[in-house]
């Protein structure tokens, strides 16, 4: 088994979509490498529209991308938290963590209540979910 409680918006994301379990750590790292740059490229961030080709600046933006998805991972816990994520027909759910909290992240930051973003923002980045500011925003 693999111990993530330091990460808590990266185990928050797994342990959602059901991924966490008795998987060996080889099989662990690639659903969690895939689903990082699947994010990246296609369903959020067009990482390949930026055509990067400096190692240093690509390693930059990799740092800031990977920062960017694990705050909309937790964006998105805490929104699903707030209201349920609908099931579609097959079973899973209709959106993603991820899909939630940048959606979720879009909405804020085009507020005109700099101060609940700021209180957003703070509760975000500890420990717990930011579920106080969410609801003061209207979600």
């Amino acid at each position: 088994m693999i111990n993530l409680a330091g990460n808590t918006a990266l185990s928050l994301g797994l342990n959602y979509r059901g991924f966490l379990g008795s998987c060996p750590l080889s099989q662990f790292l690639v659903v969690i490498y895939e689903t990082m740059f699947g994010n990246f490229k296609t369903k959020g961030f067009n990482l390949e529209d930026t055509h990067i080709t400096d190692p240093d600046k690509l390693s930059t933006l990799l740092v800031v991308l990977a920062l960017a998805v694990a705050l909309s991972v937790k964006t998105g816990a805490a929104l699903a938290r707030l209201n349920p994520i609908p099931l579609k027909k097959h079973g899973r759910r209709a959106w993603s963590l991820f899909a939630l909290g940048l959606h979720g992240l879009r909405k804020i930051f085009v507020s005109p209540r700099l101060n609940l973003i700021f209180h957003f923002l703070t509760q975000l980045l500890s420990q717990g979910l930011p579920l106080k500011p969410l609801m003061n925003m209207g979600f």
